[in-house]
């Protein structure tokens, strides 16, 4: 098993080296902990999607009215996500609006 994520690491290493990404967004995979804690200074971003999929997992499992609350929350995002795609934004309007009270206003009511 150890081997797997030595050459995860190798691949990742290949893919950044002569690169100074600041930031990196992933599927939780635990080579991209490696970033975090021997390879380089980088601000390490979950993935959303997959980030949604652990919460819905744990309220199937749990019906835990906290983690129902946050998915209805990511809902939400996803919702003003779809209204900019159906809007016809652009990608530089679309990165704008995600900056938007509205969006801060949901990660407010789970922080």
């Amino acid at each position: 098993m150890q081997n797997v994520a030595y050459r995860g690491r190798d691949a990742l290493k290949s893919i950044i080296e002569g690169k100074e990404p600041k930031a990196l967004q992933t599927d939780g995979y635990n080579v991209y902990m490696y970033l975090d804690n021997e390879m380089i200074d980088i601000e390490h971003i979950c993935c959303l999607a997959h980030a949604r999929t652990k919460f819905l997992y744990a309220l199937e499992q749990s019906g835990d009215l906290n983690t129902k609350y946050l998915l209805e929350c990511i809902a939400e995002l996803y919702a003003l996500e779809e209204t900019y795609l159906r809007s016809g934004l652009t990608s530089d309007e679309i990165t704008k609006a995600r900056q938007s009270l509205k969006t801060k206003e949901i990660i407010r009511k789970v922080t």
